[in-house]
């Protein structure tokens, strides 16, 4: 008799569990999160308010601010790239010339010539 009842109330304490764990789940997703977007205008229009200026003004300097930090980021590289190659040619030049003087220097020991 005392075994039925422990199972009895085990399998009640399951039910219960199980009823509380599905309810909180169903009410969770009942709940809609604004999407992204939603979330980004009314922070603009929050921001804008506390500058006080409009929610267009301020959307226009993030344009502005966003292209000014495409471009950068577009035409740093190429330049940066550029300028490596540059650097490189002159240093391959530099090693060219050293090598020449070194083997030339080498060449004329080796005849007698200095």
């Amino acid at each position: 008799m005392f075994r039925r009842i422990k199972v009895l109330i085990s399998a009640l304490v399951v039910v219960v569990v199980l009823t509380v764990g599905s309810a909180a789940t169903v009410m969770a997703e009942g709940e809609a999160t604004p999407p992204p977007e939603a979330r980004a205008e009314c922070l603009l229009a929050r921001v804008a308010q506390i500058l006080g200026i409009s929610q267009e003004c301020l959307t226009n300097a993030f344009e502005q601010a966003r292209q000014e930090i495409r471009e950068e980021c577009c035409f740093t590289p190429c330049e940066q790239v550029q300028q490596r190659v540059r650097e490189e040619a002159s240093i391959r030049s530099r090693e060219q010339v050293q090598q020449q003087y070194v083997y030339g220097w080498r060449n004329s020991a080796k005849y007698g010539l200095k």
